[in-house]
């Protein structure tokens, strides 16, 4: 008996050991444990076994709303997150955790913390991984020659649907990016929402764009001289430091307001992507089955295959290729198929030398996918402007049914967006 006791007492120990919980430690996060000698306070994403489903909650509840969705998965995610969220406030207590995040758009919890309180939380058998959430640059615009051209309104017709009286009223796209300068010119009077811009990024406490990038993309989406939808309200969400980095906790905590507080979100960022995926993956999914449009830039890594970014890679996304004014792709342009074998990009559009917006008043003509994804947040925003009621499957199918030029699968999608042709498959309000 004492024999079957001292056995078993071995047994529990290195079910509960460190080395023995490796298997849901991600290794850039091992190397970072294993290099710590100092103890520092490692940032760590922890992902729950228990899935949150938008689309699976729909149907069992029988709800439509986004909001209502979203209340849901809130609270299923504090009721399968209560156990770690326990455990962090007694870590917390002690000092081996120093922040922590929970999130619901995913089932995941950030945290800062020790070694010491990695491994207990890798030891709940609820947890299913726990990965380094180190500082990315997640956006590499290209610079182009100074121009005056606004060649890439012209090519997708929105000032023709402007002229139209098609121009995105009502409407409201959150730009998840480096921040936006709320005071420029190129905005109209009270078109920024300046009390719903937020900053998720440390140090930098105001959405104010220390970068340049996400007032660019601002700009093309609705501004009343660079945009397709110059009467969309617009709202700074900064993920993005002003040198263009971040971590996907940012990114999270971004995804998850702009869901709440627009119609469309426009994302030109991205990181390389994995076949393991990441939780912002999980998080855009969930955030357009329970009804916000998502727009996401393929990336800058082009010519070669498999080079999508993510969250770019998520197959119900929007994910925009470039072009440059002669309708052929640019080189920079990333192609598909996705690290899941996924068709992508969905559909192109204009990113080389775009003339928009850029921080503290000015203006820049720069080139990239992040450059692309603007105008077709734009043309959302104008499809959504003369029909509210679309949901986001059926918006993606208006653009790729209505794409001009060039079709090629991986390459150019399903063609450049052009303005008067997807606004004819939407019937009025």
């Amino acid at each position: 008996m004492k024999r079957f006791l001292a056995v078993f007492t071995i047994a529990v120990v290195l079910l509960v050991s460190p080395a023995f919980c490796d298997a849901v430690i991600g290794p850039k996060l091992q190397k970072a444990l294993d290099a710590n000698v100092r103890g520092e306070m490692l940032p760590v994403l922890v992902t729950l076994k228990a899935e949150v489903d938008a689309s699976a909650i729909m149907k069992t509840h029988r709800v439509g709303s986004k909001a209502q969705v979203f209340a849901l998965m809130q609270d299923k995610c504090a009721v399968d997150q209560k156990f770690v969220s326990d455990l962090c406030a007694t870590l917390q207590a002690s000092g081996q955790v120093q922040e922590v995040k929970n999130f619901w758009l995913a089932n995941a919890v950030f945290v800062k913390a020790t070694a010491s309180a990695v491994h207990q939380l890798a030891a709940q058998s609820d947890i299913h991984a726990l990965v380094l959430d180190e500082q990315q640059v997640m956006i590499n615009p290209i610079q182009s020659a100074p121009s005056r051209s606004l060649w890439g309104l012209g090519h997708v017709r929105s000032k023709d649907a402007n002229n139209s009286g098609i121009n995105g009223e009502g409407v409201t796209v959150a730009i998840v990016d480096t921040g936006l300068d709320t005071d420029h010119s190129a905005f109209s009077s009270g078109q920024v929402l300046k009390s719903q811009c937020k900053s998720f990024v440390s140090g930098e406490p105001t959405v104010e764009d220390g970068n340049g990038h996400g007032t660019h993309c601002a700009g093309t989406i609705a501004s009343h001289k660079y945009g397709v939808a110059p009467k969309a309200k617009v709202i700074g969400v900064k993920v993005l430091s002003a040198g263009g980095s971040g971590s996907w906790n940012g990114v999270m905590q971004g995804v998850q307001y702009g869901a709440t507080v627009a119609d469309v979100l426009s994302m030109s960022l991205g990181g390389t992507a994995s076949s393991s995926g990441n939780v912002v993956e999980t998080a855009v999914k969930n955030a357009i089955n329970g009804g916000t449009i998502i727009v996401i830039a393929a990336g800058n890594s082009g010519p070669f295959g498999r080079t999508i970014g993510t969250p770019g890679v998520v197959k119900e996304a929007i994910t925009v290729g470039a072009i440059q004014s002669g309708g052929g792709i640019a080189s920079f342009s990333s192609r598909g198929p996705t690290v899941y074998n996924d068709v992508k990009p969905d559909i192109v559009a204009p990113g080389v030398g775009v003339l928009s917006a850029w921080k503290n008043g000015g203006t820049n003509t720069i080139s990239g996918t992040s450059m692309a994804t603007p105008h077709v947040a734009g043309l959302v925003a104008l499809l959504l402007s003369k029909n509210k009621g679309q949901k986001p499957a059926g918006v993606k199918n208006v653009l790729m049914s209505s794409g001009k030029g060039t079709k090629q699968d991986n390459v150019y999608g399903k063609g450049c967006i052009d303005c008067l042709d997807s606004l004819s498959k939407v019937p009025g309000k």
